[in-house]
């Protein structure tokens, strides 16, 4: 019998189409073996409007215990950058999925390898205590760190090149060499990835760019447990970030533009300039390239991230922060339609899909604001504590953070 379904086989009724409050998903057309079970198991009331078989989720339900989980990664490399260079925005946006990815659940743990083989013009210890700097502000941390430059291959998957690949080492990824020792002794990106995935061994995913797709392809035929997902590229003002068109903003610089826009008192808040730069790269899917609008940072109809936080400091000025009483992430106060979105954001590698409800949350707390008077009415403050909370919760599983003051 079937207990549980694949999330994605089912749709949100929306607001106009269904009968009841609260949460309603549908399937069109005759009902297939596997959601008849389910339906009967789980004894979820529904009924017929035309097509569709509309399906009520009672208050009471967990929307979480409804479905098929993806089982989380055991490790995730989802930001290892080179150490010879400055960081730029491009680098900042693999960190912000990976910690939306980690706050998800995702993965059980987090990885980092640093290509330290090439010099450049930023010293080894320079870069490694400017992570650190970007870490602590930024909160995220690895739970192992890696130097290229350590890697050591312990199996014997290395055999010795033939043809235009004499001289070197190489991987077969089936019938296709790969080099992994060069002619000069110098180890190749896919002999480190190659190390330290035997090194981890279990299953693990990778956040690259997407031009990378061959390589972890390739890599999966000699190590099966892992996976690539594919990031888009990061854009400025719409164009595509060059080296040799001067358009390369760097990660110091972003995080100065996005003072420069905010307040005296706010400017400092790093936080916030996070949650800003965040909100740009969490709109749309991992895969999908992303627009950095440099003159619509501090637009908060225009700025997702800076919305979020500004609905965030709008309650708490308030005072319904004041009102939870520090009881901020009880799991009975996320709401079930943000509870469907994560759980979809969790099945697909897409924390784009839980901050959409997320913006739309914010959507419906400020259109309720204006309407409804906080301070003295305990009826609203206990209806916003609730969306708060529910505001709170959902930016803690993306990676945000909680913002008093904007």
């Amino acid at each position: 019998m079937a207990t549980l379904i694949d999330i994605n086989k089912l749709k949100v009724v929306p607001d106009n189409q269904k009968k009841n409050d609260g949460l309603e998903l549908c399937v069109y057309g005759p009902l297939p073996e596997d959601i008849q079970e389910w339906l009967n198991f789980h004894a979820l009331p529904n009924y017929i409007v035309g097509n569709y078989t509309n399906i009520v989720i009672p208050n009471d339900v967990r929307v979480e215990n409804l479905f098929v989980k993806k089982p989380p990664y055991q490790y995730m490399d989802g930001f290892s950058p080179n150490l010879n260079k400055y960081l730029h925005i491009g680098h900042f946006s693999n960190l912000v999925i990976a910690k939306a990815i980690k706050s998800l659940g995702m993965c059980k743990s987090t990885v980092s390898i640093y290509g330290d083989t090439l010099q450049g013009e930023v010293k080894k210890e320079d870069a490694l205590k400017k992570l650190t700097f970007y870490f602590d502000h930024f909160n995220y941390f690895p739970d192992a760190e890696f130097l290229a430059s350590q890697m050591e291959l312990k199996s014997n998957l290395l055999v010795d090149g033939e043809g235009e690949f004499e001289g070197c080492k190489v991987f077969m990824a089936g019938d296709q060499p790969i080099v992994g020792i060069k002619s000069d002794g110098s180890t190749s990106y896919f002999y480190q990835d190659v190390c330290l995935a035997e090194q981890l061994n279990d299953s693990t995913l990778y956040l690259t760019g997407s031009e990378q797709e061959n390589h972890f392809a390739q890599l999966k035929k000699i190590i099966p447990h892992i996976d690539h997902l594919p990031l888009g590229l990061v854009k400025v003002n719409g164009k595509k970030m060059s080296s040799r068109e001067g358009n390369v903003i760097f990660l110091d610089d972003m995080l100065k533009i996005i003072a420069d826009k905010l307040s005296d008192e706010t400017k400092s808040n790093v936080q916030l300039i996070y949650n800003i730069f965040a909100g740009l790269i969490l709109r749309t899917s991992p895969e999908s390239d992303k627009n950095v609008d440099l003159n619509l940072l501090d637009n908060v109809k225009a700025s997702p991230g800076l919305y979020v936080s500004y609905t965030m400091a709008r309650l708490a000025s308030a005072g319904v922060l004041e009102f939870i009483n520090g009881e901020r992430f009880p799991n009975r106060y996320f709401s079930q339609e943000l509870e469907l979105l994560n759980a979809k954001a969790c099945n697909l590698l897409r924390p784009s899909i839980l901050f959409e409800g997320l913006v739309e949350h914010c959507n419906k707390i400020n259109s309720l604001y204006t309407t409804n008077t906080i301070k003295g009415n305990v009826e609203n403050l206990k209806m916003f504590r609730r969306m708060l909370m529910d505001l709170m919760k959902a930016s803690q599983r993306l990676g945000l953070f909680f913002i008093e003051k904007v």
